[in-house]
């Protein structure tokens, strides 16, 4: 059973040092990467809210914050908004899908 620790420091380095807006080559890796540590975690027992709840704090650890307006704003600010609530919608994707469907972009 994988510990979980390799995946946070690989999605915590693909985080690090980001220029907005992301080429697709590179939100592809932060996806696969937020995928395998998410799978990591669910191995682990660990419910889909507290696997969001970790990536948001090793995005915040690597320089990735989201503003207020991702809670109160009527659309989603493009950068790191956006990229914030991208991963939150991967972690719920991966841990609700099987492994034959992740095979996606």
């Amino acid at each position: 059973m994988p510990d979980g620790s390799t995946s946070a420091l690989k999605l915590r380095r693909v985080l690090t040092g980001l220029q907005f807006p992301l080429p697709d080559e590179t939100i592809s890796a932060i996806r696969r990467q937020v995928f395998d540590f998410a799978d990591d975690m669910r191995a682990q027992g660990w419910q889909a809210g507290r696997i969001i709840v970790a990536v948001k704090r090793l995005a915040n650890d690597a320089g990735v914050y989201a503003s207020p307006r991702v809670v109160w704003g009527p659309e989603i600010v493009r950068g790191p908004d956006s990229l914030m609530v991208d991963m939150v919608g991967w972690c719920i994707e991966s841990y609700y899908q099987s492994g034959d469907d992740k095979t996606g972009s």
